[in-house]
């Protein structure tokens, strides 16, 4: 069991579940767990991950980028 906690500021729901996606699945990492089942209620987080290269420009393309580079890491 783990916690964590980042301070965001203001920003929308969509940044902080990408955020805490991000994050937890960086812990699972950090703490070698790499068979993880994570699930996802917002569908804008699945459809902005299933195109990168086209949401890298939007404002929040970076988060977006770092998401996907956690996840080849993790696979």
């Amino acid at each position: 069991m783990a916690d964590f906690r980042r301070k965001i500021g203001h920003c929308s729901v969509l940044a902080a579940e990408l955020w805490v996606l991000r994050d937890s699945l960086q812990l699972c990492i950090d703490r070698n767990i790499l068979c993880v089942e994570m699930e996802v209620d917002a569908s804008p987080i699945i459809e902005l991950l299933e195109d990168i290269e086209a949401n890298f420009w939007r404002p929040l393309g970076n988060l977006i980028c770092d998401l996907a580079g956690t996840f080849c890491r993790a696979s």
